[in-house]
């Protein structure tokens, strides 16, 4: 046997023993419900900013409303935007309707898909995110700016 084939072999084995382990462990079950399998696609051409956005949103640990309210930071888990439901991550990729024209794939009720990157949606949910941020800055100097003339 070739050195490559040996080496090829011994780090499929290693990957399947660790996507044994990885399904039949109780931990990490919100980053499972996410990516159950095991991520082939690189970060490589997104910026920092994008590879830590992307890595917040995987593992649930994004400043959403939802988010911010289970640690007392925000006073309800009520989407600012749109006033419709619950901020989750999954509200903010897939449904919100104040982010619709900053959603360019084809929404989908998969969460995995387009955290996936499969059909190369990270620039598209990162054109979301910063959305989100204009639109929440946007709302909050102008409440700011009504109390002022009041």
């Amino acid at each position: 046997m070739s050195l490559p084939t040996l080496v090829n072999n011994i780090r499929q084995k290693t990957v399947n023993q660790w996507m044994e382990r990885w399904n039949d462990s109780e931990k990490g079950r919100d980053f499972y419900s996410v990516q159950p399998k095991r991520n082939t696609c690189r970060y490589k051409t997104l910026t920092r900013r994008q590879q830590v956005q992307i890595s917040r949103l995987k593992f649930h640990h994004f400043p959403c409303q939802k988010y911010l309210h289970r640690f007392n930071l925000a006073g309800d888990s009520v989407c600012t935007l749109c006033n419709e439901e619950d901020e989750t991550v999954e509200h903010i990729i897939l449904k919100c309707t104040a982010l619709e024209s900053a959603r360019t794939f084809r929404t989908t009720e998969n969460l995995t898909e387009a955290l996936g990157n499969r059909d190369n949606q990270w620039s598209t949910i990162d054109n979301i995110i910063m959305e989100r941020g204009v639109q929440i800055r946007t709302r909050a100097r102008d409440a700011g700016g009504m109390d002022q003339h009041q």
